[in-house]
């Protein structure tokens, strides 16, 4: 599982995404993977993604998601 972990000043934990891969790598390379966290509808939409590519197209393909479906940060005031 991929794990991104934001915080401030390494201090103050204020969230992360949570990326797990469903299946075996296959002999392609191309992996299905789900959002575990956050919790929303985005977490039963299968994200196809080429595992050679890297961590950071996914990590951008799982942000475009949650922007997608309307995921928010808390905003303090």
């Amino acid at each position: 599982m991929m794990c991104i972990d934001v915080s401030v000043n390494r201090l103050n934990y204020i969230g992360g995404i949570f990326i797990r891969r469903l299946n075996d790598v296959p002999p392609d390379g191309m992996c299905d993977y789900i959002i575990e966290e956050p919790k929303g509808p985005w977490n039963e939409i299968v994200i196809k993604h080429h595992r050679d590519f890297g961590w950071f197209p996914l990590l951008l393909k799982a942000c475009k998601l949650l922007e997608k479906h309307g995921f928010e940060t808390p905003h303090k005031k």
